[in-house]
């Protein structure tokens, strides 16, 4: 079964964003509990985001680089 290159992009980003929420979730979900969910979401992506784009993102490509090509 051939898996299109932007599914395989797709399966590589979801593999590092979902270990990284729930982790941060499970660490700051009693800090956080109280904010109004907008809120909590905003303060989310602020800390995650970075995370993904500067080091997560770049290491799980390189770790699953011969299976996106």
């Amino acid at each position: 079964m051939k898996i299109h290159p932007k599914l395989r992009q797709v399966i590589c980003v979801w593999l590092a964003l979902f270990p990284t929420l729930l982790i941060f979730n499970f660490l700051f979900s009693d800090l956080l509990a109280n904010f109004h969910p907008v809120l909590r979401i905003f303060i989310t992506s602020i800390i995650v985001v970075p995370i993904m784009v500067l080091f997560l993102i770049p290491l799980s490509i390189k770790i699953i680089s011969k299976w996106l090509k």
